[in-house]
């Protein structure tokens, strides 16, 4: 039976921020793709990058199989606003104390506004998806399972495959912006909500298969995202003198790198984990490991410091990687589990749920309202 809290599934929400990490180590650390692919470095660190590509999918997923039987509550958006905010206006702060020369006012503007500026592309999507959950869940508990099953093949046909080849060429349907978007995060949703409702059964997938096998076919997967552009770069190279379209498997919509996700989520969803409080805390700090990392004074001034080791040996090369994601990891978790202890003890928390309680009074007197003026319109709840 499953435990009321799924921690297979907070066990994965770890592991995809620790891909995310891993990525922005690499990407804005270590400079990973200064390396040729053909190079030892750039082997090794284009096939780690492969395996971890699926992160955000996962996250968004997840996101859906939690959610769907679940009513989503305002307190938790502003929650999660009040967290973002908190972090930027340290960052701010660092920047205005530490380089006042890069302080500008859109700066400031963009640290109280952080869906207006976009400062984090997901905080942004998953700020508009949120409004729509309650839409999402009441057509998903209005779907017979075979009209559910066609909605996401489609969804999945239109988004990922066509979606994906406007991609390689350049061009941007459908508003994907190669899965940054709410747009997609929203696919991501239904997907990870028919998981949970209909299991494998979502795919027509009728034969038991282990998920030691599913977990199998998850790596094979994002190894062949890898395995592509190796031999994208040596064809496009012996055919046109350059490399052209290699990194077109590494997109959030690219098949494999969907395929990866959802195999994921199977096989940690299956996970038999006895309830643990350690797993739960960390999960519940993945978003703030997240923001800390991505602030403008992190992103802009702190990365620096771990390039000059790309040039290092290939062992110091990867043991730097690995070390830099451990302590980044471990020390945002530490952050963020400390800024949660603080806010509880301040009584953060109590106020926003009375928001949220005197939100809802004034929705029951809108509707009383409603019903006393037999005005035939819908109020839409929260």
């Amino acid at each position: 039976m499953e435990n009321k809290r799924n921690t297979g599934i907070e066990l994965l929400k770890i592991v995809s921020m620790l891909m995310v990490v891993t990525l922005h180590v690499l990407l804005f650390g270590m400079n990973y793709y200064e390396a040729h692919i053909l190079t030892p470095k750039g082997f090794i660190t284009n096939m780690i990058e492969a395996i971890c590509y699926c992160a955000v999918n996962i996250y968004a997923i997840i996101t859906g199989y939690l959610m769907v039987n679940k009513n989503p509550k305002v307190n938790r958006i502003v929650d999660l606003w009040i967290q973002v905010v908190f972090y930027l206006i340290i960052s701010t702060m660092l920047i205005r104390i530490y380089y006042p020369q890069d302080f500008t006012k859109r700066l400031l503007f963009g640290t109280f506004f952080p869906i207006i500026t976009n400062q984090f592309w997901y905080f942004t999507a998953y700020f508009i998806m949120f409004w729509c959950i309650p839409l999402y869940n009441w057509i998903i508990n209005h779907l017979t399972i075979e009209q559910f099953r066609r909605m996401i093949m489609t969804t999945l046909s239109i988004f990922c495959i066509i979606g994906w080849f406007a991609s390689i060429y350049g061009e941007q349907v459908f508003g994907l912006n190669n899965g940054y978007s709410f747009l997609w995060i929203t696919v991501l949703y239904f997907t990870g909500a028919g998981i949970k409702l209909y299991g494998k059964e979502l795919f027509y997938i009728k034969k038991d298969i282990s998920k030691n096998k599913v977990l199998l076919i998850g790596l094979l997967s994002g190894l062949s995202t890898f395995i592509a552009k190796v031999l994208l770069v040596k064809m496009t190279t012996f055919l046109f003198g350059h490399e052209i379209y290699v990194d077109i498997f590494y997109l959030y919509v690219s098949p494999t790198v969907l395929i990866e996700s959802i195999c994921f989520i199977f096989y940690f969803s299956k996970l038999n984990i006895r309830s643990n409080t350690l797993i739960s805390k960390i999960s519940g700090a993945t978003f703030g490991i997240y923001i800390i990392h991505l602030t403008p004074f992190f992103l802009n001034y702190c990365w620096k410091y771990l390039t000059p080791y790309k040039n290092t040996s290939l062992v110091s090369y990867l043991l730097i990687i690995l070390v830099s994601v451990i302590l980044l990891f471990t020390l945002c978790t530490v952050v963020e589990m400390i800024r949660l202890y603080v806010f509880d003890k301040l009584g953060f928390y109590k106020i926003t749920k009375k928001i949220y309680a005197k939100y809802q009074k004034t929705i029951r007197i809108l509707l009383i309202i409603n019903k006393i003026l037999n005005v035939k319109t819908l109020i839409y709840t929260i």
